[in-house]
């Protein structure tokens, strides 16, 4: 039975490789073995199975957890590790790897043996019009015989997940059922991003494309297979034909011995590939790889995440062309630099027949601040602005509350995610905002829904404005749940009125870490009747900087009738803004800032002494 005491219970240290499945090691060592570097976009391709698992009963336990608040959360993640570890463990002795974790899903593909072709294609250097191209020029070939024998190993280790975890029972009370798809052919790994350094992997292609179709044509408790691994294995594999002309598999004729491939394929890790491997893994979990507490591996946070579906035409995303490759990596991009720019993080980018979805989120170590859901909601608007500017549509559900954040999975595949309703009902929102006729124009984009929550907490931002909608059922809620499409005022230059409706707060000496030569220093800056100097205030996450500028700001507000401030900086900002804000602060400095540096850089140096720091 669950106890709070099972997320303390001492656990292998994690270690980097854990973080990323096999063809990434596998690439990235051979990348380090030449002596190269990985320049996105990349994309590896090969002839294989993959299987996707789908979890059903996590929803609405979810939902019931969502009752029990931080309790729930921590309950509902305990028992989805306890069933992805059982999960983990048999793939893992089949010969499969879990390439992602998505959510109460897997998506597991079986990495080639070495005397099998891994196509790599770097699409910085090659000219070809497609990866199909590169690939008849390269030779990629998989023999029939081996797929023939990766395909029965798959459905033998299907048959097994279905024997030994349907109805298991994880608690009292909680059990869940598995439902498996399995396809065969072209796989394709994309290697995309770059935005500080930071790659993310995805991937596509047919074998994933089947995986998906065979999963959504099955029952809880059942094993789906396509015509396409069918034809392969022939009466080795019983099945029941569907009218699709996939089956069901019930018993592989033919079994294999267990034996884990992974082992022999999992590549010995070096220094320089565990350097390497720090651009695809998420910085929440860089400072914990040696920690032997399972407390590093699942921790309750307030987050506001950011659901976001792409318009991607999925066949498109499946074949792989370079006009698709060089889109998607301009639309990655975007993205990262968004998300970035507000200091959130990007945690899931997933491709199914659908097309594709991101998770984001603010919030997440190692950022958080006390205007999380305010940054969400500038960066959603922000980014359905960028993408539309790439002819780029995108629909996005916001929501805010707590969930549980951390590693999931077991063993030497595990990853980072986030989990809880706030989570579910993002996804929800992000469906629901594709559906909803909503008004667009230069305030609203007619592409974002938020809950309330998050509307309450951003809504002191002036630059917001939330429009209230008929409140709508979603799957999984008991009622109608109150809905708000936020937009963004148009402030022409980067300056704009600052008026925040915030609750004053009485700053004390030590008040949140700041001591009192600080507060001396914003009094005198009140009092001063000199001309004005700017006052750079740094400090740890949570000492109190963004309650000591709310007060400030509203000190001055009382004191002046206004205020003029610059929320964040855009690094993409135009040059024409930027010089309008640069021109303002020069205006009101005396016009002593020189117009050959940046503004960061005219602040640093007029910042006040350390004390004020």
């Amino acid at each position: 039975m669950f106890s709070p005491a099972h997320l303390q219970q001492a656990v292998r240290p994690g270690k980097i490789e854990d973080f990323a499945p096999i063809l990434i090691l596998r690439c990235l060592s051979d990348t380090a073995a030449r002596g190269e570097k990985v320049t996105p976009p990349l994309v590896q391709r090969m002839d294989t199975v993959a299987m996707f698992a789908d979890i059903s009963g996590f929803t609405r336990l979810s939902e019931l957890a969502a009752a029990e608040g931080g309790l729930g959360a921590e309950k509902l993640g305990f028992w989805l590790n306890r069933y992805f570890e059982m999960l983990v463990e048999i793939v893992g002795h089949a010969g499969g790897d879990v390439f992602k974790f998505a959510g109460d899903a897997m998506l597991i593909v079986w990495p080639p043996g070495r005397e099998s072709s891994i196509h790599t294609v770097d699409f910085n250097a090659t000219d070809a019009g497609g990866i199909a191209d590169a690939d008849v020029r390269a030779g990629l070939a998989t023999s029939t015989s081996a797929l023939s024998e990766t395909c029965l190993r798959a459905v033998q280790c299907a048959i097994e997940i279905q024997s030994k975890l349907n109805d298991v029972s994880l608690d009292e009370g909680v059990q869940f059922r598995i439902k498996l798809g399995l396809g065969v052919g072209t796989v394709n790994v994309l290697h995309v991003g770059g935005v500080f350094g930071r790659l993310e992997f995805l991937c596509t292609g047919e074998a994933v494309r089947q995986a998906f179709q065979c999963e959504h044509e099955c029952e809880p408790g059942g094993t789906v297979v396509s015509r396409e691994m069918l034809a392969l294995v022939g009466d080795d594999v019983e099945a029941k034909l569907l009218p699709s002309g996939r089956g069901v598999a019930s018993r592989v004729v033919k079994e294999f011995r267990r034996r884990s491939l992974t082992r022999s394929l999992r590549p010995a890790i070096a220094e320089r590939v565990s350097e390497m491997l720090r651009s695809y893994v998420p910085a929440a979990i860089l400072p914990h790889l040696n920690s032997h507490s399972q407390q590093w591996a699942s921790e309750l946070r307030t987050i506001t995440v950011m659901f976001v579906n792409l318009g991607f035409n999925p066949d498109h995303l499946h074949a792989v062309d370079k006009r698709t490759i060089q889109k998607v990596k301009a639309v990655l991009r975007a993205v990262q630099s968004t998300i970035y720019q507000h200091e959130g993080s990007l945690n899931k980018f997933l491709v199914d027949d659908k097309g594709s979805t991101l998770l984001a989120a603010t919030g997440l170590p190692p950022l958080a601040h006390e205007d999380d859901p305010e940054r969400a909601v500038l960066a959603s608007v922000m980014l359905v602005r960028k993408l539309r500017a790439l002819k780029q549509d995108c629909y996005i559900g916001v929501t805010s509350g707590i969930a549980l954040c951390g590693a999931v999975g077991s063993g030497n595949r595990r990853e980072y995610s986030v989990l809880g309703d706030v989570v579910n009902t993002g996804a929800r929102l992000m469906q629901a905002a594709k559906t909803l006729s909503m008004s667009g124009g230069d305030i609203f984009t007619g592409r974002i829904l938020c809950d309330k929550a998050t509307k309450t907490s951003a809504q002191v931002n002036p630059e917001l404005m939330f429009e209230e909608l008929a409140p709508i059922m979603l799957k999984g809620k008991a009622g109608p749940v109150e809905v708000f499409q936020p937009g963004k005022r148009a402030t022409g230059s980067g300056v704009v009125p600052v008026i925040w409706d915030h609750q004053d707060v009485t700053l004390t000496p030590g008040f949140g870490g700041l001591d009192v030569d600080l507060i001396d220093t914003v009094d005198a800056m009140l009092n001063d009747g000199e001309a004005p100097s700017p006052v750079v205030i740094g400090g740890e996450n949570g000492c109190g900087k963004s309650t000591l500028l709310r007060s400030f700001v509203r000190v001055c507000v009382d004191a002046f009738g206004a205020v003029l401030g610059v929320p964040m900086l855009d690094p993409d900002m135009p040059d024409e803004q930027l010089y309008e804000v640069m021109s303002t602060m020069q205006s009101i400095f005396n016009d002593d800032m020189p117009k050959d540096i940046s503004a960061e850089e005219w602040l640093a140096s007029q910042a006040a002494p350390a004390s004020a720091r």
